[in-house]
């Protein structure tokens, strides 16, 4: 809950390498992931979300932001949906999946429309 009440890493990103969007149209939930990658174009130098949604997508996106930070690109392209779940710490019933998964979504299309 302390994720959600005062989410980490939430705002804009104005110099990203990179953005994505991901959206839940069952709800209305909305998030866009923005990445600014270092120097060596691999690594995760810095990573804000911005977007409306419930508890479980607002979490996951502060949880899944603080994870990122540091990584390297290659890594990122190995981590699967499952990795939401294990930072959410909660179980997801499957009405609200599409919420758990929705910062993975939003930071994958960004990952695809960079192209690297």
């Amino acid at each position: 809950m302390e994720h959600y009440r005062h989410p980490h890493n939430r705002g804009a990103l104005s110099d990203a390498t990179f953005a994505g969007v991901g959206k839940n149209a069952n709800c209305g939930d909305n998030l866009i992931f923005s990445v600014r990658l270092g120097s060596d174009g691999e690594t995760i130098e810095e990573v804000k979300f911005q977007g409306d949604g419930c508890a479980i997508s607002l979490a996951g996106a502060s949880l899944f932001t603080e994870k990122l930070k540091g990584m390297k690109l290659s890594e990122v392209k190995l981590l699967t949906p499952g990795v939401m779940y294990s930072l959410l710490g909660v179980q997801i019933s499957h009405t609200r999946t599409r919420c758990a998964l929705l910062a993975y979504e939003a930071l994958s299309d960004g990952i695809t429309k960079y192209g690297k």
